[in-house]
């Protein structure tokens, strides 16, 4: 009996100090993302939080940038609130683990000729109350790596986010530098047709003159097409929809690279990585699942009270034991199942390392070519650009060149102010992906928009 009473009053204290917070493995989550990113995520309620729409609210109302885009993305992104739903489902969990064994009671009646005897007991499973600590360690781990899992869920909308907003500023600056293209080409087109007209060029250059105007007219749908969607996929990663999707605005200008640490990358990626660390938590998870399944299947189930009779007229109290043997099943399912999960977690924890390193080199290089390219561009091929149609004013100023020379040569700078364009949309997506293994999270890497090299000239000369 005294064993008996030390594992009820141990069930009792596991109880009092189970309780098991409201806001347990989301507060996790929001101080991962705040100490990575500095900004702050959604708080996890589905019914709307005020200060949360007020602080959306107020960021949309200044020009958007890409950080005040990561910052309404994390309050505001449904799948953000989804991955918080999940780390609530594995707080359920917690809680579960951590219930006391209901008691069960029983109650019998024996009628005989001259009276009726009366039975009543009351027991309860005393080795699913010893095994609540071993249960609480398995849901603790589960709860942690689903917190894990859901900051880098808000990683990887603040990495949306951010690319996504990149991605408009060079798609608006291409359509802009499109529209100066077809501007031009309409020129050089209806010149050369007032040419063709007085005999002075042949067909075959304004025909050609023709062809690059309705080029360029092609060329400017394309954009605007490529515009609305960067402006919607970045609205999808901010949550946004309707007026409000379509009322916010921003620099349409991609900024210039600036400095930025990236050395020791790799080393730095793998021991910031999220996914590493909720693979070490589903891994202690499952082997807390195997050693709890391997005990429940060994030991034997053990019920313990108290068994009260009454007979005669008078009531016979006494203590009750049942005892459930294991002759024929030991967990051997649920340890074998907890064993493969660990090893699956061994080999993702060993797979997401890989994975992390490969990709930090391969940013760590586009990183550096997209930075010296775009410098490249700015030293020298814009320059040289300016340079040629400087030196064609002039001769068409001296009338020893004509106005379609001028106008290709100003298409010609045109095209290569949209491949510098290019080259820095293509320095601060991987400068964002760079950011984002810092953080904690690997990206897939995005493949380049444009080559960094030299544009291909907009028309061959048309004498």
């Amino acid at each position: 009996m005294r064993s008996l009473l030390a594992g009820l009053a141990l069930g009792l204290v596991l109880l009092g100090s189970g309780c098991v917070s409201r806001d347990a493995g989301i507060g996790l989550a929001r101080s991962e993302v705040r100490s990575r990113t500095g900004m702050e995520m959604a708080s996890g309620e589905t019914d709307g939080d005020s200060e949360n729409d007020a602080l959306v609210g107020k960021l949309l109302a200044k020009p958007l940038t890409a950080d005040s885009a990561a910052r309404i993305a994390l309050l505001n992104n449904a799948e953000i609130q989804a991955a918080l739903a999940d780390v609530g489902i594995a707080r359920g969990n917690l809680i579960s683990a951590l219930r006391m064994p209901n008691p069960k009671v029983g109650f019998g009646a024996n009628f005989y000729d001259d009276e009726t005897r009366l039975d009543i007991e009351a027991t309860i499973e005393l080795l699913d109350l010893f095994l609540i600590p071993a249960r609480q360690n398995v849901a603790d781990a589960a709860l942690e790596a689903s917190a894990l899992n859901a900051a880098g869920r808000a990683l990887d909308v603040v990495f949306e986010a951010k690319t996504a907003f990149f991605d408009w500023q060079a798609a608006s600056q291409s359509l802009e530098l499109r529209k100066t293209v077809l501007y031009a080409a309409a020129q050089s087109s209806e010149i050369a047709g007032r040419l063709l007209e007085a005999g002075n060029v042949p067909p075959l250059d304004a025909l050609a003159q023709q062809a690059i105007y309705e080029e360029a007219r092609l060329a400017v749908a394309r954009a605007e097409l490529e515009q609305t969607r960067a402006r919607e996929r970045l609205n999808t990663a901010l949550g946004l929809h309707g007026k409000t999707g379509a009322a916010w605005k921003a620099a349409a200008e991609l900024p210039e690279p600036t400095e930025f640490d990236d050395k020791g990358l790799e080393a730095r990626a793998v021991e910031a990585s999220l996914e590493l660390r909720v693979q070490e938590k589903r891994h202690a998870s499952a082997a807390s699942r195997a050693d709890l399944a391997w005990t429940q299947g060994v030991a034997p189930e053990l019920e313990a009270g108290v068994s009260a009779e009454r007979e005669e007229g008078s009531w016979g109290i006494g203590p009750r034991v049942a005892v459930s043997v294991p002759l024929f099943y030991q967990g051997q399912g649920e340890v074998a199942a907890a064993e493969a999960e660990m090893r699956g977690a061994e080999s993702r924890h060993r797979a997401a390392a890989t994975t992390a390193r490969a990709t930090a080199r391969v940013v760590s290089g586009r990183l550096r070519v997209s930075k010296e390219s775009a410098a490249f561009f700015k030293s020298t091929l814009l320059p040289l650009r300016d340079r040629i149609l400087d030196q064609t004013l002039r001769t068409y100023n001296a009338m020893d060149t004509g106005p379609i020379q001028l106008l290709t040569a100003k298409r010609d700078q045109i095209e290569t102010m949209t491949a510098y364009v290019d080259t820095l949309r293509d320095y601060w997506i991987a400068r964002t992906e760079a950011e984002l293994l810092l953080a904690g999270r690997t990206p897939a890497v995005s493949a380049s928009r444009g080559s960094g090299g030299a544009p291909r000239a907009a028309a061959s000369d048309a004498h």
